[in-house]
């Protein structure tokens, strides 16, 4: 069985809708003021696009973990 983590980042859009990145293995104590300040600067720098829209904020941020277990 393998333990996976995943950073999950919830942006809000210009056009109203959000869009999630997903980041595999984030670093340990990585704390939301970190996300944050990303997110403040992924927005000044308009540097991410969905369908023309721009990234207006940050709507949730959180670590995901998952078990994995292979089949035999």
């Amino acid at each position: 069985m393998a333990t996976v983590k995943t950073l999950k980042i919830a942006l809000e859009l210009s056009d109203g809708k959000t869009k999630t990145l997903s980041l595999l293995d984030p670093k340990n104590n990585l704390g939301l003021s970190e996300v944050t300040q990303w997110a403040n600067n992924a927005v000044a720098k308009e540097f991410i696009t969905v369908n023309n829209a721009t990234i207006s904020g940050l709507e949730d941020a959180y670590i995901q973990t998952v078990t994995r277990e292979d089949l035999a």
